[in-house]
């Protein structure tokens, strides 16, 4: 399994290269979450992986806090037995790790043999916890120059935290001017190590000693066996507990000198984690006492556009200032280790004013996330709490962060969360504001622009409001409406499944889980969230039903991503692949989401046919006006056979293709036929479905999207025909691109063109601009020609 970026130089070699010379297979995660990590160890059948100590961190820490949530005899009861199986392994050699936590190995796929962390200080009750477990953690060392491996420690139970083994074959390593312990910088050699920086003669002297060997910059020792133990840095250098290493020297170079900022340093500040973060203590430029906070404010902007233009990495996280010299040699260099002594007296006088301005915590389920994540006890995490300077975030603990509040969501049935807003996020008060209704605030403020604040009932409250308001819905369809249900043996009651349905009323979803019967109950489906959940009404029911909302207008990404977690999670999903009720009754064709929902997760279609909604309550309407409503169930779409179907199609043609499956079994449900999958061929689809001429040309529109060209959302409609599936909806914004067949929501859009479908295939196709004539006959009928204009930028379609 391949975690890390192939950037780096460990991953790419270690991940990447030795897989491909044994002959082994290389699993590759879609997300980095734990979620997807530990489906990737079972259905990839995993036997190896390479990892950092923040990533094995990672792990330990989900592995502690689902115990956890078992209660304190559990958490106990794990705590012995980890400890009684590292004593174990400790005094005999004997891993009873499977026999003791076989649930757990089997979680994480039952082959796990090979674990290798490097790149970093592996911190020794990370190591401990995995012997526990009976993951022995191989540990070793390196470096880029030396491409990048020298020496690897052989996993057992009886491997000591710290000892990174022997050199590996071909390479030499030894100890330069040892003291009485036998310490020194490690040097090496071998086939492995570079032959020099190129065109820098300079930086070479001093890495290389005078008979060729590679100064590697640590410090270390060799035991009697012959095997290398990390004991300190003999030069400056910042290691992060992900791996990346920081080189002060490098960083001041790049900054360069400041405005406003007299002298800085940068240097490396102990996360508490067994890495550092990068740190920078400034000197502002002097004056007197009145305007010191304008001298600070001065320094701290200058400072903050150098950072920015600095590699991610290498950005300090901690940023303080010091009100005089920064203690230096005779030489005048900086004394790095003062410096950091300075550093700790400042950061802990800082802490100490934070917690007694904020008085007493105010826990939420946003703040336990963060604790569980940077595994702080509750009573240290505060509003102002930083992610970065305070409790040491970096990319993965991000990524660990955004998996927990998904939970949260999951749990809320809200979407998940903006993961890349929650990056950006400074401090906890920060991540609340990003997650919004998941903090609990001491009371709901009106959110921006008027819009009602969420509304959420106690747990026992919304369930069983919610059995009563089913047991409405439910008799409304039994009693007042006339209703005849086909086919309820077709329901597969062992397992969760996609249910698809054409749409034509908002009668059409408490029919389906009327007709679905016990089997309904916990039915989710996707709602447009400005449609709903936009007022306090919209807010206070969703209490009692399992409408999850979506932003339509977000270019169908959060949708489907919703989508996908909620059939992961086992539950059963309804979804209109039309994308909005029909508004002639007939079936439009079905968009491709249901298609990407089987590619992704595997699960079975069930297809549904409602008749009678659209002439009861069609779309506008208010009442319902005719009683008579029919539901045919098909029998499921089995996700192995419509894969094997579009097997060797480009993903996006696969997609399309099963959602035309879908139809088709849809539409053979409303003609009375049988849909045999088995025997039903993708050359069977009507050009209608797989193979229609227009989506075909607007698949290659959307290809050819420019993101960046427009500020804000637009809407485009165009009308190619009186046929239902000559009407098409683009709309975009700054980043994304949705096209879908039928009228835009509402009926409204910023730009209608009404023409024919072979002038739009030469305006997309061929980049025409149709003449003044074309117009002047009604040939082409535009309500705004400056919009048209944007269009053709927006999609590269202006002639060069």
């Amino acid at each position: 399994l391949s975690v890390l970026p192939l950037h780096h130089t460990f991953e790419f070699t270690c991940g990447l290269l030795l897989p491909l010379a044994s002959g082994a297979r290389i699993v590759y995660l879609d997300e980095v979450s734990g979620e997807r990590l530990a489906a990737a160890m079972k259905v990839g059948q995993v036997t190896a992986m390479v990892g950092v100590p923040a990533l094995w961190q990672l792990i330990e820490r989900r592995i502690a806090a689902q115990v956890s949530e078992k209660g304190t005899a559990a958490k106990f009861l794990f705590d012995t037995l980890l400890a009684l199986n590292r004593r174990l392994g400790e005094k005999t050699g004997i891993d009873a790790g499977r026999i003791l936590f076989g649930p757990l190995h089997r979680a994480l796929g039952g082959r796990l043999r090979y674990l290798v962390s490097g790149g970093a200080a592996l911190p020794e009750e990370t190591h401990a916890f995995f012997a526990g477990l009976g993951l022995h953690l191989t540990e070793g060392y390196g470096l880029t120059e030396a491409a990048p491996v020298l020496t690897v420690a052989e996993a057992s139970p009886k491997a000591k935290p710290g000892q990174v083994g022997k050199p590996v074959p071909g390479v030499e390593v030894r100890i330069e001017a040892p003291d009485e312990k036998g310490v020194g910088e490690i040097v090496a050699r071998g086939p492995n190590v570079m032959k020099g920086y190129a065109n820098d003669e300079a930086a070479n002297r001093k890495v290389f000693t005078e008979d060729g060997w590679l100064r590697t910059g640590d410090l270390g020792r060799i035991d009697r066996e012959g095997r290398l133990q990390i004991m300190g840095r003999a030069k400056e250098v910042i290691v992060a507990a992900n791996g990346e290493n920081v080189y002060p020297d490098d960083v001041e170079a790049m900054m360069g000198k400041l405005p406003h900022v007299t002298e800085y340093t940068i240097l490396g500040f102990p996360d508490g984690r067994g890495g550092e973060r990068v740190a920078c203590l400034a000197v502002p430029e002097p004056g007197n006492e009145e305007d010191h906070a304008e001298r600070i404010a001065r320094a701290r902007e200058s400072l903050r556009v150098a950072i920015r233009k600095l590699p991610r990495h290498a950005r300090p996280a901690i940023v303080h200032f010091y009100d005089a010299p920064l203690p230096r040699t005779a030489t005048r260099k900086v004394k790095r280790t003062e410096a950091r002594r300075i550093l700790e007296r400042l950061v802990a006088a800082s802490e100490e004013a934070r917690t007694s301005d904020e008085g007493p915590v105010l826990v939420t389920e946003v703040k336990r996330a963060v604790a569980a994540v940077a595994g702080r006890p509750i009573e240290e995490i505060h509003p102002h709490t930083r992610l970065l300077a305070d409790l040491g975030f970096e990319s993965l603990t991000f990524v660990e962060l955004v998996s927990a509040l998904d939970g949260i969501a999951a749990r809320a049935h809200l979407p998940p969360v903006d993961a890349e807003r929650i990056m950006q996020c400074e401090t906890v008060a920060d991540v609340e504001a990003a997650v919004g209704e998941l903090g609990e605030a001491p009371s709901p403020p009106a959110s921006a622009g008027g819009k009602a604040a969420p509304f959420l009932l106690p747990e026992p409250v919304r369930e069983r409001a919610k059995g009563w308001m089913r047991g409405i819905q439910l008799g409304f369809y039994d009693r007042f409406m006339r209703t005849k249900v086909h086919g309820r043996g077709n329901i597969p009651q062992n397992r969760n499944t996609i249910v698809v349905s054409n749409h034509c009323s908002h009668l059409d979803l408490g029919l389906i889980k009327y007709a679905l019967g016990p089997y309904g109950k916990d039915l989710v489906t996707l709602g447009a969230k400005d449609y709903f959940f936009e007022d306090w009404r919209g807010h206070y029911f969703r209490n009692f039903t399992n409408v999850v909302p979506v932003d339509r207008y977000g270019g169908g990404k959060e949708g489907l991503e919703t989508a996908r977690r909620i059939v992961e999670r086992g539950e059963t999903l309804l979804i209109f692949p039309e994308g909005t009720r029909s508004v002639t009754g007939e079936m439009q064709p079905f968009r491709p989401g249901c298609g990407y929902l089987v590619l992704d997760t595997g699960v079975d279609l069930l297809p549904i046919h409602l008749s009678g909604t659209f002439e009861s309550l069609p779309k506008g309407g208010v009442f319902p006006t005719k009683r008579d409503l029919e539901v045919r169930i098909g029998p499921p779409l089995a996700a192995t056979r419509l894969v094997e179907k579009v097997r060797g199609m480009p993903r996006e043609a696969a997609a399309r293709t099963i959602a035309a499956i879908a139809r088709a079994a849809v539409a053979a449900l409303r003609d009375g036929k049988i849909f045999d999958l088995e025997t039903f061929s993708v050359a069977d689809l009507s050009r209608s479905e797989a193979d229609d001429p227009l989506a075909d040309l607007f698949h290659d529109l959307k290809t050819r999207f420019v993101p960046g060209s427009v500020e804000k959302p637009v809407r485009f409609y165009f009308s190619l025909g009186e046929k239902e599936r000559e009407k098409w909806t683009v709309v975009v914004d700054r980043a994304h691109c949705e096209i879908h067949p039928g009228k835009p929501e509402g009926g409204v859009a910023d730009c209608v063109l009404k023409t024919n479908p072979a002038m739009m295939s030469r305006i997309v196709r061929e980049s025409y601009v149709p003449s003044p004539p074309e117009f002047l006959s009604g040939a082409v009928k535009t309500n705004n020609v400056a919009l048209l204009q944007t269009f053709a930028r927006i999609f590269n379609l202006t002639r060069s």
